[in-house]
């Protein structure tokens, strides 16, 4: 009978330590990026400014849950940026038409002509998953917005 609440004590403790070693590995992310740049945009085949690209996407990449048990208006709890997520734009044939870097802020932006894309987000080391792809389309003089949220795995 005593082996019962060991086993539980033991399993608890377990699941105390997974969770603290990912809470462990999430800040080790976000410090890796503090010193990162400001967001990076890399069209591809590009050999300097364009004229025609006057439009882009841009937006915040963050990740979450970051406590276990969320309450309402906790900012300690709410989702943190991720700093250096890239960030690839695939254009209408699939093609890559641009990648960009988050910056230390979890924010990014790339400057595109008008017409139709997907955002594909790459695997970030520490996160739970990937997200999947975001179609947008992208209007001349605009900025269109396209939030991306990693999962953590904190449960």
């Amino acid at each position: 009978m005593a082996a019962r609440p060991l086993r539980r004590l033991a399993l608890f403790r377990l699941g105390r330590l997974v969770v603290l070693a990912t809470l462990i590995a999430m800040t080790a992310t976000a410090c890796a990026g503090s010193a990162m740049p400001v967001p990076s945009s890399t069209p591809a085949g590009s050999t300097g400014s364009n004229p025609a690209t006057t439009g882009g996407v841009g937006g915040e990449v963050t990740s979450g849950p970051v406590c276990p048990v969320e309450r309402p208006g906790d900012s300690a709890c709410s989702p943190r940026p991720v700093a250096g997520a890239v960030l690839v734009v695939k254009d209408a044939t699939g093609a890559e038409a641009a990648r960009s870097t988050t910056d230390a802020s979890g924010l990014y932006r790339v400057k595109l002509v008008p017409g139709s894309y997907t955002l594909v987000p790459q695997p970030v080391a520490g996160l739970m998953g990937t997200p999947g792809p975001q179609p947008f389309t992208v209007a001349s003089d605009r900025t269109t917005v396209v939030n991306v949220s990693y999962d953590t795995g904190i449960r």
